[in-house]
């Protein structure tokens, strides 16, 4: 019962988000891009410096 309640109630969760505070929605989701774009570049130049 758990494996079914789980996802079901993370997408509802989700878009109850996104339907109620929009803007919200997608400053967290600017965010979390942001963050995975400097996390990519810090591990870009960590191989850099490694193999040079």
């Amino acid at each position: 019962m758990k494996k079914v309640l789980w996802p079901w109630g993370f997408w509802i969760f989700v878009t109850f988000y996104v339907v109620t505070a929009p803007s919200d929605a997608a400053n967290f989701v600017h965010t979390a891009f942001g963050w995975l774009g400097s996390m990519a570049d810090g591990f870009s130049s960590f191989v850099s410096d490694a193999t040079a």
